[in-house]
């Protein structure tokens, strides 16, 4: 995957975290409101429970008590739903989240990898220098001493560490 792919991937997951929280905070925002209106009717029920305990009865009493259960009966499985529903958007914020840390994932590997790829083509370019070199270096020394036998070793000794790698697929230290 290149890394524009990649960008691309984390701009769409950011997108979707912001839309899903989006929804999140109105379905919250709904469920809030239907718990705060369900709240306000019990309060106000126990109030009257509260003041007729104390003797402080109302000719209307009943006639309230009576519609505030209608009201709590009627708003309760709305708030149950509405709650479901925050809770589901909540779900899918979360879900948003995980695909937006994977595709921050893939971007990181795609810029690693895109890094590595950069440094594999100049370490074969200097490669390519150093062979060019090491043959220059053969000729000259050819040139200096007429009895020069182009031993490899003679000509040019690699450092331990290259030879390392060069064994052991590994650079020592």
């Amino acid at each position: 995957m290149s890394v524009r792919q990649a960008a691309e991937m984390v701009a769409a997951a950011e997108g979707a975290v912001t839309a899903a929280q989006a929804t999140h905070q109105t379905a919250q925002g709904e469920a809030d409101r239907r718990q705060g209106r369900l709240d306000a009717l019990q309060g106000e029920l126990s109030a009257i429970a509260a003041r007729r305990q104390a003797g402080d009865e109302a000719d209307s009493d009943a006639a309230r008590v009576h519609l505030l259960k209608l009201d709590l009966e009627g708003l309760a499985p709305l708030v149950n739903q509405a709650m479901q529903a925050a809770q589901v958007a909540r779900q899918a914020v979360d879900e948003a989240n995980n695909r937006l840390s994977i595709a921050q994932g893939e971007l990181t590997r795609a810029m690693v990898n895109e890094q590595a790829e950069a440094l594999e083509k100049r370490l074969h370019e200097m490669e390519a220098l150093l062979c060019k070199g090491i043959s220059q270096l053969a000729q000259l020394k050819g040139q200096a001493n007429p009895r020069f036998i182009a031993v490899p070793s003679h000509v040019y000794q690699i450092s331990a560490a290259l030879a390392h790698f060069a064994v052991h697929g590994r650079i020592p230290g």
